[in-house]
């Protein structure tokens, strides 16, 4: 789902790789939708390390640490085990209601995590911040590996670790 998109899924493949028929599918699940939005909760809620903002990775993790993680061309290239949001975005946006609405939830606890007031980081910089890493890490997957790609990911972390930076001492 997250290499190929919401649309691309296949309700008879999906059901072929656990061995399965494809009728049995709805007994588990009223339609494709509601399976999406299922799947799309999981996926939220277990992203890889280099997806989890901060209050969430282990060892209370710093924004800083990581915006380096999310921004990087380790997570670029792992769209299938990184951030779902970043994979998916484009698709939420044609997405049943019930999933955007589950989506957006994530989203304003995304922007939460990442408002940090000793360092000047408000509500309005934290929303910019995650629209950066979002937007960022959709571009560099835009273009081919290196180059540009590896250019919007290192220019767009390098802003972001400036404003992050702005409370230091």
């Amino acid at each position: 789902m997250r290499s190929r998109g919401l649309d691309s899924l296949s309700i008879g493949a999906l059901m072929r790789s656990v061995g399965l028929t494809h009728g049995g599918f709805y007994n588990h699940f009223e339609s494709k939708e509601a399976f999406l939005e299922e799947a799309l909760k999981r996926a939220l809620a277990n992203g890889s390390r280099s997806a989890r903002p901060p209050s969430q990775a282990r060892g209370g993790d710093s924004q800083t640490g990581f915006i380096r993680r999310y921004l990087s061309r380790s997570h670029r290239d792992q769209p299938e085990s990184g951030c779902a949001m970043g994979a998916l975005l484009s698709d939420i946006g044609r997405a049943e209601p019930s999933i955007r609405s589950e989506v957006g939830r994530h989203l304003e606890a995304f922007i939460e995590r990442m408002v940090d007031p000793a360092r000047g980081v408000d509500r309005q910089k934290a929303t910019v911040a995650v629209a950066a890493l979002l937007g960022a890490l959709g571009m560099s997957r835009a273009f081919e590996k290196g180059g540009s790609s590896d250019q919007i990911l290192r220019d767009v972390r390098a802003y972001l670790l400036d404003l992050y930076a702005e409370g230091d001492s």
